[in-house]
């Protein structure tokens, strides 16, 4: 191999040095000392964080977020205490290290993913209730118009409700719709 080639090689591999080596190290639970190219876990203390890599153009976001990072510009402020406020922000998430806003993505995401899980739970919750309510009415409707109603005895026999026990179970049904549905009516208006 030529002299220039073998130059030229030492140069692109030492050029490519700083890149293959591990970026960041820290301490894990068990006092070791960690060196990795990814940012430590979330589990891992930002005291306990003890090197970082240098600041670069992709350090800026968070790896692995699929969010490109923010501007302090597209805050979209109008007055002057909100728009400093909205600078003392940026500067202090520039301040931040790479670890520190790996942290805060994954809490931020932790938070939108258990606010939509409480969403998605009162939504089924709600649909539930109402389906119960329907079914009450209807049941109502049935026992109010006379019409033959069956129940299973303990035997798991089916036995014809007599007049004083389709009373009961009317008033029982009217009570639990004025009680249940009409929260539920209201919750859902809301």
């Amino acid at each position: 191999m030529r002299p220039r080639h073998l130059l030229l090689t030492f140069l692109v591999v030492l050029a490519a040095a700083p890149l293959a080596h591990a970026q960041y190290k820290w301490r894990d639970a068990n006092g070791r000392m960690v060196y990795s190219d990814m940012p430590p876990p979330a589990s891992v203390r930002p005291s306990d964080v003890l090197a970082t890599p240098a600041r670069s153009p992709l350090a800026n976001a968070p790896s692995g977020s699929g969010e490109p990072a923010k501007s302090s510009a597209s805050t979209g402020s109008s007055t002057p205490a909100a728009s400093g406020d909205a600078s003392n922000e940026s500067i202090r998430k520039a301040a931040l290290s790479p670890a520190d806003k790996e942290l805060e993505f994954r809490k931020r995401r932790q938070e939108r993913l258990d606010a939509e899980a409480k969403q998605m739970k009162a939504e089924a919750n709600a649909r539930t209730q109402q389906a119960q309510c329907a079914e009450a009415r209807n049941g109502l409707r049935s026992l109010e118009r006379g019409m033959p109603v069956s129940m299973v005895n303990e035997r798991g026999e089916p036995q014809l409700l007599d007049e004083s026990q389709r009373k009961s179970r009317i008033d029982a049904l009217r009570q639990s719709l004025q009680d249940s549905c009409r929260n539920a009516q209201s919750a859902s208006a809301s």
